[in-house]
């Protein structure tokens, strides 16, 4: 159950890295500079949007990552499959876990931030030359 969530996720993630690519490219490409403020300004959204949730996140985390961690497989693991007395839980401790989430949502942290700050400052240095 986790194995195949886990791999539609990469699935998910490789062809939304494929698309984004592929789309930017030929925008970029075809459409030449009219187009990159907005792809900047999509790029500054989409940044804006990850750190809220990463924030929403955190929140929850610090709120109670027990709680979080259990409505999180309640959700996506809610058939006979998922036991609370499983071996997972037995082979991997709660730290292990807690780690795992804050390993994932600090890296989705920086690069959100990275690639906010590239497109937020292009469209700051950009911004005169815009209007013209």
């Amino acid at each position: 159950d986790v194995k195949g969530l886990v791999r539609l996720d990469y699935w998910v993630l490789g062809g939304t890295l494929a698309y984004v690519l592929a789309y930017a490219a030929v925008s970029l490409f075809w459409r030449r500079r009219r187009y990159w403020r907005q792809l900047a300004w999509a790029v500054f959204g989409g940044a804006c949007l990850t750190l809220a949730s990463m924030l929403a996140l955190g929140v929850g985390t610090l709120l109670g990552f027990d709680q979080l961690f259990w409505q999180f497989h309640q959700l996506f693991f809610s058939n006979e499959f998922w036991s609370a007395e499983g071996y997972m839980l037995l082979l991997f401790t709660e730290e292990f876990f807690y780690d795992a989430a804050l390993f994932c949502a600090l890296g989705s942290t920086g690069l959100a931030l990275i690639l906010g700050g590239v497109s937020g400052g292009w469209l700051i240095f950009t911004r005169k030359r815009a209007k013209v």
